[in-house]
């Protein structure tokens, strides 16, 4: 039999073994044609040994977790079931949440609107700066009506994307 030949420590091992055994580089081929005969006359079923050993797990858990799990029997509604109640409302939770979105909306674009001035008025500035301090050639006009207003259309919105992160 191939069990000599197999190196194991439990029946478990074994088990793992023989199912693995395709798969295996430390068996040779001669053993593996020996076990899949053995396999085919035997009815070994790897799926239903399988499936044995994770229901046997799954008991040996449940015994476990039940003693050191409780759980406690709530007897009335939560402030959270309450607040639940009302936001899940078929006609109150979108209100609320549609308020909720536009006050945040509003917040962003409110608290923004000053550092996003600044850097539209600095950008603005420089550009200026750019074109009345330098010879207007193609490089001048690169930078002072492409790169620089370019940037300023990106980094106008940072404050924004700031208040809201």
């Amino acid at each position: 039999m191939f069990k000599s030949r197999l190196e194991y420590n439990s029946d478990y091992q074994l088990l793992l073994q023989i199912h693995h055994s395709k798969w295996l580089k430390h068996i040779s081929s001669e053993l593996k044609n020996e076990i899949r005969d053995f396999k085919l006359i035997s009815g070994f079923s790897d799926l239903s040994l399988q499936i044995n050993e994770t229901m046997e797990r799954y008991r040996l858990f449940e015994a476990k977790s039940r003693s050191v799990v409780s759980s406690k029997i709530r007897t009335g509604k939560t402030i959270t079931d309450r607040i639940d109640e009302v936001v899940t409302h078929r006609i109150f939770g979108p209100v609320i949440f549609f308020s909720i979105m536009m006050l945040v909306f509003q917040a962003i674009f409110s608290l923004a609107t000053f550092p996003m001035d600044l850097i539209e008025s600095g950008f603005l500035n420089l550009s200026e700066y750019l074109k009345d301090n330098f010879e207007p050639n193609w490089l001048t006009l690169l930078f002072a009506e492409g790169i620089i207003p370019g940037l300023a259309g990106v980094l106008v919105f940072v404050p924004q994307i700031f208040i809201l992160f």
